[in-house]
Parts: C-alpha cells; sequence; structure tokens
C-alpha cells in the first residue's frame, strides 16, 4: 500500500515537472544562428531609429495651422497599422510598448501635470506627423556586422557587442540584448529588447 501511495505520489511529481522540462530543455541558437539573427535585425533598426527618435518620416505642408501634418506619399509607413507591424517584427514587446505609449499615443505625467502628446497618429487611413516634435537623434547610428562578438548566449537570450558609426565615424561598442518570444502560433521569435540608436 506504502509503495503504491509512492508511485502516485511520484507520478504526481513527475507530471508536475514534466512541462518545466520542455520549457527549459527548449534549445538556444547556435553561435551561426545568433550571428543570422542578428544580421536580420540589427539594420532594420536604423529606419525605425530615425522615424521615432530621429527626423521622422516626410510630411505634406497642407497649409492647415496645427502642428500635425500627413506623411508623404512615399514615405515608408502610411498607416499606423504598418508602423506598429513594422516595429513589433525587429523590437520586443517590452520595448514597443514603451515606444507606442510614448510616439503613437502620448501620455499625461500625473506628478509634474506636463502632457506629451504623441508624435504621431492616424486620420483618415493616413498617418499625420508633429512636425514641432523636439529631435531626440540628429544622427545617424550604424554597426558593423562583422564586429559582433557574442558575450552570451542562451535559448532566451543573446548578447553581443558591436563596433557602432555615427553617421559613418567610429564610435563606442555598444552591448546589445535579443529576446526570444512566442507568436501567436507558439512559434519562438527573436526581437532587440534594448536601444539601438
Amino acid at each position: 500500500m506504502r509503495n503504491k501511495a509512492l508511485s502516485v505520489a511520484l507520478a504526481l511529481v513527475f507530471a508536475a515537472v514534466l512541462p518545466i522540462s520542455f520549457v527549459s530543455c527548449e534549445a538556444a541558437p547556435t553561435e551561426d544562428e545568433a550571428i543570422g539573427i542578428i544580421e536580420n535585425l540589427l539594420p532594420r533598426t536604423y529606419l525605425l531609429n530615425e522615424i521615432y527618435f530621429g527626423v521622422g518620416m516626410d510630411y505634406i505642408d497642407d497649409g492647415s495651422e496645427g502642428k500635425y501634418m500627413p506623411v508623404s506619399d512615399d514615405s515608408p509607413y502610411l498607416t499606423e497599422e504598418e508602423l506598429r507591424t513594422a516595429t513589433e517584427a525587429v523590437f520586443s514587446s517590452d520595448y514597443c510598448e514603451s515606444i507606442f505609449d510614448i510616439y503613437l499615443t502620448g501620455y499625461s505625467d500625473d506628478d509634474t501635470g506636463s502632457i506629451i502628446y504623441a508624435r504621431y497618429y492616424e486620420y483618415g487611413d493616413r498617418l499625420y506627423i508633429d512636425t514641432e516634435a523636439e529631435v531626440l537623434v540628429s544622427y545617424e547610428r550604424t554597426y558593423d556586422l562583422e564586429s559582433v562578438e557574442i558575450t552570451s548566449l542562451s535559448s532566451r537570450f543573446i548578447v553581443f557587442t558591436a563596433q557602432s558609426y555615427l553617421d559613418g565615424t567610429a564610435d563606442e561598442v555598444i552591448e546589445i540584448t535579443i529576446t526570444s518570444e512566442k507568436d501567436d502560433d507558439g512559434e519562438t521569435i527573436w526581437r532587440i529588447n534594448s536601444a539601438t540608436y
């Protein structure tokens, strides 16, 4: 009787631990796979950094008195959905949330009473840009992909350093983190979880 109770208890323990084992045993990418992920994601941050933190997208001066103007017809993204989708394809969900809160939604600071208006908003299926918004970065930061050195690699994170350039001139070596997430189908996807501008 005692052996039967012990068997049942062990079965329950294994049943509880088994799902955890499958999660924790998910394989980390190889270094070559990690390099491929970095080479795919990092260059795609350049345009997004310019859109959110730099000069922003070109716009059409429609003659209105407001500070918001429609983005030009040849802008890379014409709607909020297009811009959100492109951002979510590169940056982690946490990083996207912080970007969207500031640049697509805006917010108010209860402590100071100040209001931060969104840099972009959509009207009539067209994004409008705040032409008076403060430009956070006035340069373009790019990276030498040949200089990438992976410092940490697991099933959850890829941490690496790379030589950066400001407007083509060598600047500092920067550490960047890429994190794994699950898409709607439960498949693993990799997204940048660091500022790269």
